[in-house]
């Protein structure tokens, strides 16, 4: 029995004939058949396991930028802070080096999504925010409020598992 008669006993049910050819075969083809088969399935488990690592992917660089954001919230809170209170200029240079770190952390994270958010206005409003406005908040030129605002936009927003 060749394929396409195989093919139309399958689909028209006739599994005798099928089981006839197969105790009648060769085993050789008998053993080749289930080779096939089994290729066909290996393939159809690679396919989805490729797409299931990139999903995975993707995923972990959504997850590094939202908590470079918080690391950098965190340390920007601490230079403003650090500001108002008139330290000596060696902590206050030290808060403005961990705060330029976190930020080019963020800026490394959001350069490893590839665009994977450019299409969340808010994420993209807020982003475009921070990176206009940090040099001017480390350097004292603006207050934290625009930078503390727009971090929280970007950690409130449910982009990593939705």
């Amino acid at each position: 029995m060749n394929l396409a008669a195989f093919w139309n006993n399958l689909l028209d049910g006739n599994f005798a004939y099928i089981f006839h050819a197969i105790t009648h075969a060769h085993w050789s083809n008998v053993w080749a058949a289930i080779s096939a088969i089994f290729t066909a399935l290996a393939v159809i488990v690679a396919g989805w396991a490729m797409l299931r690592w990139r999903k995975q992917d993707e995923l972990k660089a959504k997850m590094a930028f939202k908590t470079a954001i918080a690391e950098y919230l965190v340390n920007a809170v601490l230079l403003s802070i650090s500001y108002e209170k008139d330290k000596n200029e060696d902590e206050i240079h030290d808060q403005i080096n961990k705060t330029l770190t976190d930020f080019t952390a963020c800026r490394h994270a959001w350069w490893m999504l590839e665009g994977l958010l450019d299409k969340d206005d808010c994420i993209k409003t807020a982003w475009d925010i921070l990176s206009e406005n940090n040099n001017k908040f480390v350097c004292g030129e603006i207050n934290g409020d625009v930078i503390f605002s727009a971090c929280r936009n970007i950690l409130a927003k449910k982009f990593v598992f939705k």
